[in-house]
């Protein structure tokens, strides 16, 4: 059976990686699927609005208003907002 790549970082979370070379499309699908686990998505959300993704704000606001978001997730998306704002700013 073949994982996708999202899939494989969270396999092997909490193992650290070299993020710069994680594509964003990757990043995206970990915040998506593991947002009511503790998993690699808390480094994905800050790295997306980092990266100033285009859907990064829309993740964000997202993750805030969901139900059942790790808790480590929703604090993680609260620093990705003070990121896109200052960036914005």
């Amino acid at each position: 059976m073949k994982v996708s790549p999202a899939e494989e970082i969270q396999m092997i979370f909490p193992v650290e990686l070299d993020w710069a070379t994680v594509p964003d499309e990757v990043l995206v699908e970990l915040v998506e699927t593991y947002f009511m686990e503790m998993s690699c998505a808390t480094v994905a959300v800050v790295l997306l609005a980092r990266r100033k993704h285009a859907r990064a704000l829309a993740l964000v606001r997202w993750l805030i208003d969901a139900p059942n978001v790790d808790v480590y997730l929703m604090e993680a998306a609260k620093n990705a907002i003070a990121i896109i704002e200052e960036s914005d700013g």
